[in-house]
């Protein structure tokens, strides 16, 4: 019971598309297509899944497990993992609610540094850092909405520049390269007549450079946080209540990838509920429906969908190299502890939770949980055991 509640839980932190539906008390229903005149020339790519049939998970033939690292945190900082960037030989961690920082460790997971703190100094966070990318030179660019700025941090942790972002109002940022960003905009009271741009490129200046979807289109209009995922030199978005992915490389969008899920998806099935019509005392029947993508990553290797279907997290995840796909509740078979992936090239690299170890050990008699740990790697059995402390970072090679 405890671990169905933690599982719950986090599925409430990290996908909460239920405050965004209240949010959109001025909306129109939200079409899941994007219209195609709105966008660069593109490659629109379609994929379909099937909720219902859910392959096994990846088993021990179709994966290594390199290493797990211990993060050595410093003195009584417990935090809530948002978001995992592993670049180069550091590991960037965003605790955007508890201790709203980033904690940067190196890659045995020995703690380094911070980068910035809260305050009123042009440096600092007037609100809380919500996103962060790092770029090519591994300058970390970290949004502040509270404060309507870009604060961008050299190696060392010290802050270099700091870039004001209020004249476009951003909700949510993704760094396309290290000399433009792309803003997902807020509207509290769009007009689908206007042109008021709701994602659009700007440079490093703050300038507004170009426009690649407007209010007018079936796009989003209350956006949600973090909805830019980068891995390499390809950044991935996806518009709330949208069952497409737009994937830019470079400073253009590559493709528009549309996910088919059999006519299960919730806009194609309830609309209503994306709307002002569904009031805050009515309950929201998703049973057997898909109702919301949550992140999109991808690399050279890998392709990964996280979506959540019938109030559960899904993992869609595509081997390149071989074709193979998995369709499933976890990643990899036995008891998979993970609360965040990154994909780096053909490696998983995932976040595992001491909350969730500690919720897997109280249930360490159950029939259910003894099967499951029977089928564990060896590797993740000593986090359990306590031989590896939480929390880590594993990293996972798919061959």
């Amino acid at each position: 019971m405890k671990l169905n509640q933690i599982l719950l839980n986090k599925l409430a932190r990290h996908f909460t598309i239920c405050s965004v539906f209240l949010l959109i008390i001025f909306c129109e229903a939200c079409s899941s297509a994007v219209e195609e005149d709105a966008l660069d020339s593109h490659e629109d790519v379609f994929i379909k899944i099937d909720p219902e049939r859910q392959t096994n998970p990846l088993n021990n033939s179709q994966y290594s497990i390199d290493s797990v690292r211990s993060l050595s945190m410093p003195a009584n900082k417990i935090f809530q993992i948002s978001k995992l960037i592993v670049k180069d030989n550091r590991i960037y961690i965003l605790d955007s609610e508890i201790a709203r920082t980033i904690f940067v460790f190196d890659t045995t997971g020995r703690y380094l540094y911070k980068l910035g703190e809260r305050g009123r100094a042009l440096s600092e966070y007037i609100g809380r850092p919500v996103d962060f990318f790092v770029d090519k030179h591994n300058d970390v660019h970290v949004f502040d909405r509270g404060g309507q700025k870009i604060i961008v941090f050299k190696k060392d942790g010290n802050p270099t520049r700091v870039i004001g972002t209020s004249s476009s109002f951003p909700y949510t940022f993704g760094l396309i390269d290290h000399n433009n960003y792309a803003y997902c905009v807020q509207c509290p009271n769009p007009d689908k007549k206007n042109n008021t741009p709701a994602l659009l490129i700007s440079d490093i200046t703050g300038e507004n450079t170009k426009n690649i979807l407007y209010l007018r289109n079936t796009y989003t209009y209350i956006p949600s946080e973090r909805m830019f995922f980068k891995n390499g030199d390809r950044l991935s978005h996806i518009p709330i209540m949208s069952d497409s992915v737009l994937v830019f490389k470079n400073d253009s969008i590559e493709k528009v990838i549309h996910f088919d899920f059999k006519g299960k998806f919730l806009t194609k099935v309830k609309p209503e509920l994306a709307t002002a019509n569904v009031t805050s005392g009515q309950k929201w029947d998703v049973k057997g429906l898909v109702w919301g993508l949550i992140k999109y990553q991808e690399t050279d290797s890998l392709s990964m969908l996280e979506y959540t279907y019938d109030r559960s997290f899904m993992f869609w995840l595509k081997n390149k190299k071989n074709g193979e796909i998995i369709n499933a509740r976890s990643i990899i078979d036995g008891i998979c502890p993970f609360t965040y992936y990154y994909l780096r090239g053909n490696q998983i690299v995932a976040f595992i939770d001491e909350e969730f170890v500690k919720a897997i050990r109280a249930n360490a008699g159950s029939e259910i949980t003894k099967k499951q740990l029977s089928e564990t790697s060896p590797q993740i059995k000593d986090v359990f055991e306590g031989k590896i402390l939480t929390p880590a970072i594993i990293y996972i090679s798919i061959r």
